[in-house]
């Protein structure tokens, strides 16, 4: 399956442009299924003799099926886990819930400085979230402190009379005081 396919796929729909991020999305969700199917046709195969591996770790089967995201849990979680791109903050914090910074949170905040849209912003950095992850997105406190931080640091620069490099040197210990 590959591009054309899938824009194919989508013209007998009757989306006649879908975007480029539909198709990958697409495509991957295919790429996955195929993977299920295979997983499910071909039984795990367990080392009856532990001894008998030959790269001296522990016996550990082949194929392991894919598993779909548990419901109510976001789609990208598994992505941004792979790529490493949740991360939890270094400072030390109260007790409760772990704080969660996406390594995208900086250049979307950026983006929006200028007072573009959220949604807007996403697509412009890349990103597409559904309706319920924007609205998530909106309430994070991290991720509000680094658009606030950013939108004042945009209005500084645009009429502010600070020069440039305390610009700089504020920006970072902002920065370093919030991530």
């Amino acid at each position: 399956m590959n591009e054309s396919d899938a824009r194919a796929h989508f013209r007998a729909m009757g989306i006649p442009s879908p975007s480029q991020c539909l198709v990958d999305a697409w495509l991957r969700a295919i790429e996955v299924e195929q993977q299920m199917a295979e997983a499910e046709k071909t039984p795990t195969a367990k080392a009856e003799n532990p001894a008998a591996n030959t790269n001296g770790g522990p016996a550990v089967s082949q194929a392991e099926p894919i598993k779909a995201p548990p419901r109510g849990r976001s789609v990208l979680e598994p992505i941004l886990r792979d790529q490493n791109a949740l991360q939890e903050s270094p400072r030390r914090s109260k007790a409760g819930r772990p704080r969660i910074v996406a390594s995208w949170f900086p250049a979307v905040a950026k983006t929006m400085a200028d007072g573009t849209a959220l949604r807007m912003a996403l697509l412009l950095n890349g990103l597409s979230l559904s309706n319920l992850e924007i609205r998530r997105l909106y309430r994070l406190v991290e991720f509000r402190r680094l658009y606030r931080l950013e939108r004042r640091m945009y209005q500084l620069e645009k009429w502010g009379r600070i020069p440039q490099d305390e610009l700089k040197r504020t920006r970072k210990r902002l920065l370093a005081r919030i991530l």
